[in-house]
């Protein structure tokens, strides 16, 4: 699909740019002169660079790895730890 009618730019070829390294929304306006013209593009890149962030994010951030039961298990235990300490702190007031 079009994302930029001006400069005749589709998602395919934005999103083929952002994973070989484009990562920004000036590198992005470098390459393909998105958002120049008309300007009725920029929400759509923006979608797009953000969608591939949080992708990003999900593969990297510990939270997002729902399958590792020994950094979930280890989590919570530190929780327990500090929610048990702060209760003892209380107490002794």
């Amino acid at each position: 699909m079009y994302i930029c009618v001006c400069k005749a730019v589709t998602d395919s070829q934005i999103r083929t740019a952002i994973d070989q390294g484009m990562c920004t929304r000036k590198k992005l306006t470098h390459c393909f002169g998105l958002g120049k013209d008309c300007g009725k593009c920029n929400q759509e890149v923006n979608a797009l660079l953000e969608q591939k962030l949080i992708s990003i994010q999900e593969s990297f951030c510990p939270i997002y790895q729902s399958n590792d039961g020994s950094l979930n298990s280890s989590f919570q235990n530190q929780q327990a730890q500090y929610s048990q300490n702060q209760i003892s702190i209380f107490d002794n007031h």
